[in-house]
């Protein structure tokens, strides 16, 4: 466990590699849009992708907050393209966060940031049961581009581990949403970037298992 002092919190600090786990399959998301030309090579020079950047420049009642995502999309932006949009699209992955913590750090994200982060997607991994399994959850949240704090919809949550009996639709991240209506002209900001479930349950798969875990 470690002390944030940025945050005033304790928080329990899961294993590197199961931090890696979820920006892996997000990686192998990209590169499958990319091979099926949902992303033009626009993409390259438009969008960087960070791992574990600082955000200091919120605003409002979380003015002063401080947070670094697990992986961030910084959409490039300005009339030459050569500046790094204020805000990005985030993954945050963490040990057994309560829901109202999720909830509360999305928040953080969309109204900190004017809702120029209109989609954080949250990876929460819980500690091992009594069997030695480890439960995954996604949830994905999204904002409003206008109006601080309004949620487009709830937040959408996904069981990874256990596998649910019923079938769950994969979601899906729009290119107007990755760049947050700074969508280079030569892109369709209307295509939707699948998020494949069953492929972050087989990279999360092995994730767990190499740490000596099982999935739920």
């Amino acid at each position: 466990m470690h002390w944030f002092f940025s945050e005033n919190r304790l928080k329990v600090v899961m294993p590197s590699a199961m931090h890696e786990c979820a920006g892996a399959w997000l990686s192998k998301m990209i590169t499958r849009a990319s091979r099926r030309k949902l992303l033009s090579n626009d993409w390259e020079d438009t969008m960087d992708i960070m791992t574990g950047p600082e955000y200091r420049n919120f605003i409002g009642q979380h003015a002063g907050s401080f947070k670094q995502p697990d992986m961030a999309f910084v959409p490039i932006v300005g009339p030459d393209w050569i500046q790094c949009a204020a805000f990005p699209s985030v993954l945050e992955s963490g040990w057994n966060e309560s829901i109202a913590r999720r909830e509360e750090d999305a928040r953080l994200w969309q109204e900190g940031s004017g809702n120029a982060v209109r989609v954080v997607l949250q990876a929460k991994v819980h500690e091992p049961d009594y069997r030695n399994c480890i439960h995954l959850v996604l949830s994905v949240t999204r904002a409003y581009p206008d109006g601080l704090g309004r949620l487009a919809l709830p937040t959408h949550y996904a069981n990874i581990f256990p596998i649910p009996p019923d079938y769950q639709k994969d979601p899906t991240i729009s290119l107007d949403e990755f760049y947050a209506e700074n969508c280079s002209s030569t892109m369709n900001a209307k295509t939707e970037i699948p998020l494949n479930l069953s492929m972050l349950r087989n990279v999360a798969a092995k994730y767990i298992r190499d740490r000596g875990y099982l999935p739920a």
